[in-house]
């Protein structure tokens, strides 16, 4: 209802041309847009080292996986990568990449806040995400560090 009266507002003061823009993983943005009437115009590019979402569940577990071995790829290079990375893990519900990631972060001397991704992890289980996160070898890894 609001973007349908702002439209309304952006016509009656004379706009005669409104785009909408968003990444292409945003299936709900992209169907409010065609819904109120906005036609698929165009693809464009963006750059960026996170992975183009607008929402969490943009990504499905395994693309969020492709996005974080992207991440660990780039991260090699440039560790500044490396929280992005494990986010991408973490979301992708994959308990053997996060732990083989955390644990490389480990061995190369990176400070782990690891009450800060337990935080995260019951964040991502409040959105009925990350259920793979209560398992017993998750549950050994991490009573080693808290």
């Amino acid at each position: 209802m609001v973007v349908s009266a702002t439209v309304k507002d952006c016509f009656a003061k004379g706009y005669d041309k409104i785009e909408w823009l968003c990444v292409e993983t945003n299936k709900g943005s992209r169907a409010l847009a065609e819904t109120l009437g906005f036609q698929f115009n165009n693809e464009y590019y963006s750059y960026t080292s996170y992975p183009p979402v607008e929402n969490l569940y943009d990504l499905t577990e395994g693309e969020w996986c492709e996005w974080g071995m992207y991440l660990e790829e780039a991260s090699k290079t440039q560790n500044e990568l490396w929280v992005d990375c494990l986010t991408c893990y973490l979301k992708s519900n994959n308990i053997k990449r996060t732990i083989a990631f955390l644990t490389t972060m480990e061995q190369k001397g990176a400070k782990i806040d690891y009450n800060r991704i337990k935080e995260f992890i019951c964040y991502l289980q409040a959105n009925g995400l990350g259920a793979n996160f209560n398992s017993q070898e998750w549950t050994n890894f991490f009573e080693n560090y808290i």
